[in-house]
């Protein structure tokens, strides 16, 4: 195929004219206003021409025209781009002035630069069919090439289907673009996003393979709606700017979850990243999980860099304890909760019904903002759906003497198979204590959940304030809410504050923050075991502390962060919830004891930091801005933080984290191969600005047949009002 030079109407195309541009850097052409004005162009001459007059010589009049009315000693001629007017006599003014304009006029030199841009897209196509030759015009590769990219990026940054670029609509939009672009077919654009996810990806493994970046690891499992199960392998880390990174390292399908398979994948995973240096990895308290961690703790515990020898490498999610101490918690009011649930289902199983329930909120007075269904493996919709329900518990009574269909629908089915009833009053005291504990619970998950920023800081403070929430509750005078309480609180000490259990990493964070340091552990200790076991834990955790710290001490401190560009990394700044008065309290004592205490001659760098005064209390702290402010202070403190705040404790974001029911993908995402699913879910989220697996939330999905009492309510009133 040969190209030639040939005339198209906004001037000459160049054949063979390519881009710089790399194939897989998408860009967009537009004006750059300081850049040297493109060459005037000459190749218009006629506009300047009036009758019975030879034609306009200047350059000049390719680019203006002259005013036709006016008075003709003092003609005037305008911009053709911006239509600014200048005098042009011939023998005072000339078109010098015209010149000069052209080199300062936005709009001309907007024109010139799409010009430029229009040229290097198009090429002369020569076809040879036998004896005859055929010419067209068409896209130059190079650009085509470019295209295909920015709609691969589009596909997957939006979570599109392949089979968008076949829509009518995308097709029309391409052609009025560029109709001569030739719209790929939906497979041509799965490779196009594969090849995409491959170049990224070697971006990444040569960011681990040259800066020997640490990493702490977290693990979820996943399943497809073809019964497929996933395994979600994530790195996280803090940067040299300060920043925790997130990194989804391997989406691939496992044969089963058996410990020995999680671990080998998990090991794979490392080796095609070139990782050698891990800290921790974040994991479901499972017994597979267990073994996996000992697999891998055997395989990495002797490699040049290992901190401790792995011995904090295993770290349970603690999200996943909240959710098993919220279903034992609520386990002897369940008939309760069901009793509710199936109330709010027939209300919202047919208009007519929906209607008498309206009605009986009318008569009752009640001001509520909604009525949802939740759904029953999340708690997060229980709790709300509880919330509210219990509010309108006297429109629930009404209904149940005014409507003899509800308590029939209630006390069995279509089958004659017994129902529950509706619920009395015992179950609406259940509810409304039930509520309280699932909201306490409910807003610790939603900020140790997810991994926007850095949380492992976090734990000691949310342990202190659970703790002080139950200890108040078990002091009651109500033995409805005394008796939940202890239940809640013997789960909850199962499970958090089991310190033989507890990795205490999550203490070292808690010591790293300079609000709380070493002190406040101890101060909180002697509160909640005596001072007794207070004084062991507290050694115990200072022996770990001084481990951590010779170990940097002998490495120089010399652990490699790096800053990455591409997607912005979250602030480790978190606002805590202000409704916890008595952890502030006790933070409020502890920092008059701390900062009356004088200062002792300090032997290390440790321990100036240990007695150096605490930060006051501060509930929108941003822990890793503060260790980059002092960075150069405690050199080989900021390092061992930089490694500690990266871990994380939760393996699920927010909304997960409130679920029984597990993580499944989509049904797009399930109909592909194991290998585009990978594809598809790693560049997601090296691409993206936010994760989209994994993301964190603060905003509690209300159910989408929820309905607003209230404005039902006002829009009856208004209705009669106009009647």
């Amino acid at each position: 195929m040969k190209m030639e030079p040939m005339e198209c109407s906004d001037g000459v195309v160049n054949a063979g004219t390519t881009t710089s541009a790399a194939d897989y850097s998408p860009d967009f052409y537009s004006p750059d206003f300081d850049s040297p004005m493109p060459p005037i162009m000459e190749d218009v001459d006629s506009r300047g021409t009036s009758y019975g007059r030879p034609p306009l010589k200047s350059k000049a009049w390719a680019h203006f025209t002259r005013a036709k009315d006016g008075d003709p000693n003092s003609p005037k001629a305008s911009c053709n781009y911006c239509g600014r007017s200048y005098k042009c006599h011939s023998k005072k003014q000339g078109t010098s002035s015209m010149l000069h304009h052209l080199t300062i006029c936005k709009h001309y030199r907007a024109r010139q630069s799409r010009l430029a841009a229009s040229k290097s897209k198009l090429i002369c196509e020569l076809k040879k069919d036998g004896d005859s030759t055929t010419a067209s015009l068409a896209i130059d590769k190079c650009v085509e090439k470019k295209i295909r990219a920015a709609i691969a990026r589009m596909i997957i940054v939006d979570g599109l289907p392949f089979r968008f670029v076949e829509g009518q609509g995308f097709r029309d939009f391409m052609r009025t673009i560029d109709s001569k672009f030739p719209i790929p077919s939906c497979f041509t654009v799965m490779r196009d996003c594969v090849k995409l996810y491959l170049l990224e990806k070697e971006k990444l493994r040569n960011l681990f393979t040259t800066s020997g970046q640490r990493v702490c690891l977290t693990t979820s499992m996943w399943t497809s709606t073809q019964n497929l199960n996933y395994i979600c392998i994530t790195g996280h880390f803090i940067g040299n700017d300060w920043k925790l990174n997130r990194r989804i390292m391997n989406f691939c399908k496992v044969p089963n979850y058996e410990g020995v398979t999680i671990g080998r994948v998990i090991e794979s995973c490392l080796l095609d990243f070139g990782i050698d240096n891990i800290f921790t990895i974040t994991v479901d308290s499972t017994t597979s999980n267990d073994t996996a961690i000992d697999y891998i703790r055997r395989r990495t515990k002797y490699k040049v860099g290992t901190i401790l020898d792995n011995e904090f490498i295993h770290m349970r999610c603690c999200a996943h304890s909240l959710n098993l101490i919220m279903t034992e918690g609520v386990k002897d009011v369940n008939e309760s909760i069901v009793k509710v649930r199936n109330a709010v289902a027939y209300v919202k199983s047919t208009p007519s019904r929906f209607d008498k329930f309206k009605s009986c909120v009318e008569m009752q007075k009640i001001q509520s903002k909604g009525l949802c269904l939740d759904v029953p493996n999340r708690w997060n919709s229980t709790s709300m759906m509880l919330d509210v329900a219990e509010k309108c518990q006297s429109a629930f009574e009404l209904l149940q003497e005014s409507d003899g269909q509800f308590v029939h629908h209630l006390s069995g089915d279509e089958r004659g198979r017994p129902g529950l009833g509706p619920p009395d009053c015992n179950d609406w005291d259940n509810v409304r204590v039930t509520v309280k504990f699932l909201k306490i619970f409910y807003d610790v998950a939603l900020r140790i959940s997810g991994s926007l920023h850095a949380n492992s800081h976090l734990y000691f403070h949310e342990l202190s304030v659970v703790h002080q929430h139950l200890q108040a509750l078990c002091e009651s005078s109500d033995n409805l809410l005394q008796s939940m309480a202890e239940r809640f609180k013997a789960n909850f000490e199962k499970y958090w504050v089991d310190f033989e259990k507890v990795n205490l990493m999550l203490f070292v964070a808690a010591v790293l923050d300079p609000r709380y340091k070493l002190d406040a552990l101890e101060f909180w200790f002697t509160e909640v075991v005596g001072i007794e076991q207070a004084t062991e834990l507290v050694a115990k955790l200072r022996r770990v502390i001084d481990r951590l710290y010779d170990q940097y001490t002998k490495f120089g401190g010399d652990i490699c962060g790096v800053e990455l560009s591409g997607a912005e990394p979250q602030s480790s700044s978190i606002s805590i919830n202000s409704s916890k008065q008595g952890f502030l309290n006790f933070m409020s004592r502890y920092y008059k004891i701390r900062t009356s205490q004088n200062n002792v001659e300090c032997k290390s760098e440790l321990d100036q930091y240990l007695t150096d005064d605490i930060e006051a209390p501060n509930e929108n702290f941003d822990i890793l801005n503060w260790w980059k402010l002092k960075s150069t202070k405690y050199p080989i403190l900021a390092q061992i933080a930089k490694l500690v705040l990266a871990v994380p404790i939760s393996t699920i974001d927010s909304e997960s984290s409130l679920s029984t029911n597990g993580q499944v993908l989509d049904h797009f995402r399930s109909s592909l191969s194991p290998t585009t699913v990978e594809a598809i879910i790693c560049a997601q989220n090296w691409l993206k600005e936010a994760p989209p697996i994994g993301y964190d939330t603060r905003d509690v999905m209300v159910d989408a047949e929820s309905y607003k009492l209230e404005s039902e309510i006002s829009l009856r009133n208004i209705l009669h009002d106009d009647d």
